[in-house]
């Protein structure tokens, strides 16, 4: 392997090149860049984008939406940190699936309470 700043030859596990201090990358050690993991990309974007919908509409289906939400995103942060991938999407995806699920299962709950109510006074 060779520094790309300098030229010079370096050794296979080498941080640093000890001739002219530049960091080596950790894709050159192994002398191919790492893939991405594409899954793991999809499955946060999906998460992600889901959780959106399911807090502005879509989590008035009995919920089960942003908990399919949350699911996609904890699947896409978990493959994205094996792969040592970036994972905020997944992160937000999660937090607000988490987020729509409190707001629509509390909207449930007063609504079953509120039909309940009026069921009880007929």
């Amino acid at each position: 392997m060779f520094c790309k700043n300098c030229g010079k030859e370096l050794s296979d596990n080498a941080f640093v090149c000890p001739h002219c201090g530049v960091l080596v990358a950790a894709d050159d050690r192994n002398g191919e860049k790492r893939p991405k993991n594409k899954t793991a990309f999809g499955l946060c974007i999906a998460g992600f984008v889901l959780s959106i919908l399911s807090l502005v509409w879509l989590g008035a289906y009995f919920c089960i939406t942003p908990i399919v939400s949350i699911v996609l995103s904890a699947v896409g942060v978990h493959l994205a940190k094996k792969n040592g991938d970036a994972h905020g999407l997944g992160t937000a995806g999660f937090v607000v699936g988490i987020v729509a699920t409190a707001i629509w299962g509390l909207i449930w709950i007063a609504a079953a309470a509120w039909l309940g109510a009026l069921i009880a006074i007929v």
